[in-house]
């Protein structure tokens, strides 16, 4: 492994990685450990197979390159981080308020574990550049979102509850915080001072809210 001066903590995903066969787990578990300590850019399958005490030739049966090792990456983080949101709301130590409150919670949920994803926006990011040359990774790069638009919108369904989902417009919201979230997080290798993006951060969850009580404002059928 080369030698990089910097040694972050890998993203909590790994209680999302079960159920696979023994070396495809291995693998992937091995690889979040890697981004900690290699970009992803700069990270081999070679690499890989030597962290995970695995053959390439086994490497390349589970997973034909790198990008299909990294969108498993990219939908099993997805998976987790849904998974914590919706045991905080079950639990009841997520959603403090109804309706638009309830979904600014989400959305502040959300964006606390982006930030705390370590390497997955940089990632995301090289996997949609190359989306746009690769009709493969394009596929299922939009199959990894379509779910998550579901997933999502699912979980704002029930946080609003159900007669409050007739009156708000939470499918365009759900696409409008999808977009907004990962193009923030995103920008965050370009900006000079990131405070910019927690400001537009709070300008959408406020525009967020707005769209919601507009939604439950009486309508006037005069």
């Amino acid at each position: 492994m080369p030698k990089v001066a910097r040694n972050r903590k890998p993203p909590a995903i790994e209680s999302g990685i079960a159920h696979e066969k023994p070396g495809a787990e291995r693998i992937l578990k091995v690889t979040m450990r890697c981004l900690a300590h290699s970009d992803c850019d700069r990270l081999s399958m070679r690499e890989i197979a030597e962290a995970a005490g695995v053959s390439k030739s086994l490497l390349h049966y589970h997973f034909k390159s790198k990008d299909a090792l990294l969108l498993e990456l990219v939908e099993r983080f997805f998976d987790a981080m849904v998974s914590r949101i919706a045991k905080a709301a079950s639990e009841g130590t997520l959603h403090t308020g109804t309706g638009p409150i309830a979904l600014v919670e989400t959305l502040d949920a959300i964006w606390r574990e982006l930030r705390s994803s370590g390497d997955m926006p940089a990632i995301i990011l090289r996997l949609s550049a190359r989306g746009t040359l690769e009709p493969a990774v394009r596929r299922e790069l939009t199959k990894v979102r379509t779910r998550l638009v579901e997933i999502m919108l699912t979980g704002a369904r029930a946080a609003v509850g159900r007669a409050l989902a007739e009156t708000i417009p939470l499918e365009p919201l759900t696409n409008l915080m999808i977009c907004a979230l990962v193009g923030l997080e995103s920008n965050r290798f370009f900006v000079a001072r990131t405070d910019d993006l927690d400001r537009a951060f709070d300008l959408m969850k406020l525009l967020v809210a707005q769209v919601g009580e507009a939604g439950l404002a009486p309508k006037d059928h005069s």
